[in-house]
């Protein structure tokens, strides 16, 4: 796809693609940290880190998104020259500021340091200000996001109500990332004049005005870590468990970013077919002799234009009539039974209804019970709390795979194995690999797929709703392409 995007034109798109398939390979969990420039972001980046790593100031450059990674101290500093050619410097960290003050070519940057609190599974994504008056600021923070597992969005005490914060995070929630809002600064909070308790529910239900429900809201104070509204624990808490559920974080992040990539590339095709199409109408017009001859006729030259114009539709017609012909040529060949099985799979597993509204509700009463604070009655203790949230989950997991087995495995099995009759298969394996294909769903992979810190609502049970459907359906996906391709070896 990515070859596709670059033979079109679309070279940013193509390279965004392709980081997102390199990523893949990457076992660490891509933490990004967007919001305001005076929000404190990148000194909370630096006190996760142990140490200022980060530069004092913004990078001149289009692409500027330091990355930050566990290793030996250093940096490498991305360059273009000025006939478009990349190359790299390694510097020590002490020259890294002055570096980047003088850096106009600079592409990326990534710093490489022993990292106390984490390790080689986690990484930060610093990008510039999302309040930048610098377009090249706003474009490299929009830039880095497709390789973001998840979103930390700072802003500070004081601004957290601004057009500007609900919309960007209404961007993310609406491209399926992980949103963590860190509310910085509560330091200036002042119980005599409002409630903390009223302050927090203000936030929550101003986001909430807006459609956006963040998996977790945290108050912190980088000034000081006595603070009683001090959340600083809970978030080294939080970066660890999903750190710790990197896998199923990543996956749906590949998913998301991919689907945002090409989407963005279509529309960028779409507008560029509309100016060709305007210019192909500009040219179409006569030349000035001609034209003058004909002055008197606005009526003629515009019939004119008009008749070239549904010419080259009709070229273009011819040419699609071609390729179709082509295609179905293509279709009868060795190459189009194993394309058209793809296709009919993927069509049966997206078409499979996993989520119906009764187990759906399963799903809300399960997350409800994984609250702080879940209890069981009046006078309930913590064993009667633990064990209604294992039943609720044993529920929700009976439902769940009744389903998978009803309505997508038995469906798939059979359509594969009429796919390999019809090759004429004797593939003991085969038919074995097919007899297999049950996913290994448990307690703990539903477990597993429950955010840290996330808030039950009905927006956070469709979330995880979707996120279930999508990794059962992603893994049967996977296995029936191994099944295909043994098919195709037939």
């Amino acid at each position: 796809m990515s070859q596709l995007m670059n033979r079109e034109g679309d070279v940013e798109n193509a390279g965004r693609l392709k980081e997102v398939a390199d990523k893949a390979g990457d076992e660490a969990l891509h933490i990004a940290f967007c919001g305001h420039f005076s929000a404190g972001k990148s000194t909370l980046i630096n006190r996760l880190c142990g140490t200022d790593l980060l530069p004092s100031s913004p990078i001149p450059t289009s692409a500027n998104v330091v990355t930050i990674r566990e290793g030996s101290p250093g940096a490498r500093i991305q360059r273009r020259n000025e006939e478009g050619e990349l190359w790299y410097d390694d510097i020590p960290l002490s020259e890294l500021d002055q570096a980047c003050r003088n850096g106009a070519d600079i592409e990326s940057v990534e710093i490489t340091f022993p990292l106390p609190l984490f390790d080689q599974k986690t990484v930060f994504l610093d990008t510039p200000g999302i309040d930048s008056t610098d377009d090249a600021h706003k474009r490299a923070t929009e830039s880095a996001l497709h390789l973001a597992d998840v979103v930390f969005y700072v802003t500070d005490y004081n601004h957290v109500q601004s057009d500007m914060n609900f919309s960007f995070t209404k961007r993310l929630q609406d491209w399926g990332k992980p949103v963590y809002i860190i509310v910085n600064q509560v330091d200036k909070h002042r119980e005599e004049e409002l409630a903390f308790e009223d302050y927090r529910y203000q936030v929550e239900k101003a986001f909430a005005s807006w459609g956006i429900y963040p998996e977790g809201i945290l108050y912190l104070t980088l000034k000081e870590a006595e603070h009683p509204l001090n959340e600083w624990d809970n978030l080294l808490v939080l970066i660890k468990d999903l750190v710790n559920i990197a896998g199923p974080l990543k996956e749906r992040s590949s998913v998301y970013s991919t689907r945002e990539i090409i989407g963005d590339h279509l529309e960028r095709r779409e507008a560029a077919m509309a100016d060709w199409v305007e210019q192909l109408i500009a040219d179409s017009g006569l030349p000035d002799a001609e034209e003058t001859a004909v002055e008197e006729t606005g009526e003629l030259r515009r019939a004119d234009r008009l008749s070239r114009v549904e010419w080259w539709v009709d070229q273009l017609e011819v040419e699609e009539a071609r390729l179709f012909t082509e295609e179905e040529r293509l279709r009868e060949e060795g190459e189009a039974p194993y394309q058209l099985w793809k296709k009919e799979s993927d069509t049966l597993i997206d078409n499979a209804n996993l989520i119906p509204a009764q187990t759906r509700d399963m799903a809300a009463r399960y997350l409800e019970s994984r609250q702080s604070g879940f209890r069981v009655g009046l006078f309930g203790g913590g064993s009667k709390a633990e064990k209604e949230r294992e039943n609720r989950l044993s529920a929700l997991l009976s439902a769940f795979t009744a389903n998978v087995k009803a309505y997508l495995e038995w469906h798939l099995q059979d359509y594969l194995k009429k796919a390999a009759e019809r090759m004429g298969w004797k593939d003991e394996e085969l038919s074995q690999v097919i007899d297999e294909m049950h996913e290994g769903i448990g307690a703990d992979w539903l477990a597993e797929r429950v955010l840290p810190g996330a808030v039950a609502s009905g927006e956070y049970t469709l979330t995880y709703s979707r996120l279930i459907d999508a990794d059962a359906k992603a893994a049967y996906r996977r296995r029936a392409a191994a099944a295909l391709a043994r098919i195709r070896a037939l």
